[in-house]
């Protein structure tokens, strides 16, 4: 507290609440991104095992508003933890630069100080943004770009997991995001051989990516830890 204004103290604080409370909505994200099959399915028939053939085809069904209100807040999750990482970063490299704390407490800001080449996560901005437009491109109308966004969600998450450079995260990462593309190609591999009597269907090869990246997602929240009691401080 004594090497830094009250505005600039202040301003760290809230930085640091931030970032202590980003590892929730990434648990959020992972928990609405695992279930969001589960809900569609009960929403539109009332049970489980009655599925239809992708997700996207839940936006045709009588109470297509579960579809956009699901896929909307999975979308906004995404972009509100894009954000505040983009915000949290920047204000760490103005506190780095005015040398307001230590290389150790920057490694504990942010898990990541002594790896610049580990991608940011204002990528999730990217993939927030995607599903919105999975949402308002329905795919019998935009199929092209429709699938395309989904396939800028998709491929982005597997390269985000395969190539994470962090040493608790990086052998996970690689089976996760490995396994997320091996489901989605093994859909369209069996769709090639078998044609309309594939039994393994796209919504299927969606939700085991989903829960992937959904267990991704969890395993990084639990890598950080507080960095700041700010009820303490003052």
């Amino acid at each position: 507290m004594s090497l830094l204004g009250p505005k600039t103290y202040k301003r760290l604080k809230a930085t640091y609440e931030i970032v202590n409370k980003l590892p929730e909505t990434e648990r959020i994200t992972a928990i609405v991104l695992m279930f969001i099959p589960v809900v569609l399915s009960v929403a539109d028939n009332g049970v489980l095992w009655d599925l239809r053939p992708s997700i996207s085809d839940y936006a045709y069904m009588s109470q297509s508003y579960w579809f956009g209100s699901l896929l909307a807040l999975a979308g906004s999750l995404f972009i509100f933890n894009g954000a505040q990482h983009i915000k949290s970063q920047r204000f760490k490299s103005k506190l780095q630069k005015q040398q307001h704390f230590t290389k150790q407490q920057a490694r504990a800001m942010h898990n990541d100080f002594d790896n610049p080449d580990r991608l940011g996560k204002g990528y999730n901005i990217i993939f927030g943004i995607a599903l919105f437009f999975v949402i308002y491109l329905e795919y019998k109308t935009y199929e092209i770009p429709h699938y395309t966004a989904a396939l800028i969600f998709y491929v982005g998450c597997i390269i985000v997991m395969v190539f994470d450079a962090r040493q608790n995260l990086k052998r996970l990462g690689k089976v996760l995001g490995l396994l997320t593309a091996l489901a989605l190609i093994l859909h369209y591999l069996l769709r090639y051989i078998l044609k309309e009597d594939n039994p393994y269907t796209l919504l299927m090869a969606e939700w085991i990516g989903l829960v992937f990246i959904g267990v991704y997602f969890i395993k990084d929240s639990l890598s950080y830890a507080p960095i700041l009691n700010t009820k303490e401080d003052s």
